[in-house]
């Protein structure tokens, strides 16, 4: 559902919008995303995380419905915010359920699959919608998608329940309170985590323009880059024998090389460090997120269902807080390649300080995918 980008451009001249206008669509469907993730764990609670997925399908059938067929920025920031909600009931859902219906030693391997077709879509996607309208009225387009995404939620609707004894039984014994301990860490790492990714791929351009004076065009490619060596890298992990190192080892792995490449992309002028160090970012990005996820289920067994949409929350609150921090401190420390540096060594310093409470003794972390 990663389409509002392609159709703003449409949607400012059919809403008649000004740029300001145009800003508060995401801002709309954010704070869907933002209120769908921190309820869905109270939804999972009481009906189930298999049955979040159907429902969060259906309101983004039914958001897609209202930018399709509505008129105005009222109706379509209600449309999206919709959407969003959909995209913060399924997203947590589908990665709990990706986790709780694989054996324990292929948690982490299913998530980073779940999350390497997450990247094919939002590459695909976007371009499917952009080949669509430029043979088909805008209606028809958007009808086609609330078509695919409707069917999508009827057939997720025969998703059974990971917790009914029919699949495998949680292996830990967490008490509700250390299960919510564990989580309030692990939103931590993903705050600084999702934060530092998206400030990086977000700034990346910019930098990318005013250290090697690209045009706006030639700097955008480093972005590109930088998601296609995410895409390649997560595929490559998620669907060969590299899946054997998923977990704490290639969190490390993965910090590493993230830290490498922001390093190189650092030195003042640099077409190759650039070029490399976003290489080497990608790369290192492509497993940190599921792999987390993982190991926060593996460890919190079943107590993790009402957790994992509070903790994704968390990521999205850092990705729309930390960029912001970047730029508005770029003044103060000498320019923008010095406050992307900053932040990283502060992300990498306190995911690393978090890392050692995601391993455990219980019989549930003594099966590692590590």
């Amino acid at each position: 559902m990663t389409y509002l980008g392609t159709l703003l451009p449409l949607l400012t001249t059919r809403w008649k919008l000004s740029d300001a206008q145009a800003g508060e669509l995401f801002t709309a469907q954010f704070a869907g995303a933002m209120s769908g993730s921190l309820t869905q764990g109270f939804l999972a609670e009481r009906i189930g995380a298999h049955r979040c997925v159907p429902l969060g399908f259906a309101l983004m059938a039914i958001g897609t419905a209202g930018v399709a067929f509505g008129d105005g920025l009222i109706v379509g920031a209600i449309a999206l915010f919709l959407t969003g909600i959909g995209i913060g009931w399924a997203v947590p859902a589908e990665n709990w359920l990706a986790g709780r219906y694989s054996a324990p030693e292929d948690e982490a391997r299913a998530i980073n699959v779940l999350n390497a077709w997450w990247c094919v879509g939002a590459v695909v996607g976007p371009a499917l919608i952009a080949r669509g309208l430029a043979v088909m009225p805008f209606e028809w387009t958007l009808g086609i998608v609330t078509v695919v995404v409707a069917a999508i939620a009827v057939l997720s609707w025969g998703l059974t329940d990971a917790q009914d004894g029919e699949l495998r039984l949680s292996s830990t014994a967490d008490s509700r309170r250390r299960v919510r301990n564990l989580a309030l860490i692990v939103s931590a790492m993903l705050f600084l985590y999702v934060g530092t990714e998206t400030a990086f791929s977000g700034w990346t351009p910019t930098l990318a323009a005013r250290e090697l004076g690209l045009t706006a065009a030639d700097a955008s490619l480093a972005q590109s880059a930088f998601w296609a060596s995410v895409l390649v890298a997560r595929v490559l992990v998620s669907f060969t024998k590299l899946s054997r190192w998923v977990g704490m080892r290639s969190l490390v792995v993965g910090l590493s090389s993230m830290a490498a490449g922001v390093a190189l992309m650092t030195v003042p002028r640099n077409r190759v460090g650039l070029a490399l160090g976003v290489v080497l970012a990608g790369i290192g990005c492509a497993t940190i997120f599921p792999t987390i996820i993982a190991l926060f289920q593996k460890r919190a067994g079943a107590g993790s269902e009402s957790w994992v949409g509070i903790v994704i929350a968390a990521g999205s609150l850092g990705a729309s807080t930390i960029p912001w921090v970047v730029g508005a401190s770029a003044g103060g420390l000498g320019g923008l390649r010095w406050s992307l540096l900053a932040i990283l060594v502060v992300a990498i310093a306190g995911i690393a300080g978090l890392l050692p409470a995601m391993r455990d003794g219980s019989p549930s972390s003594t099966t590692t995918v590590s």
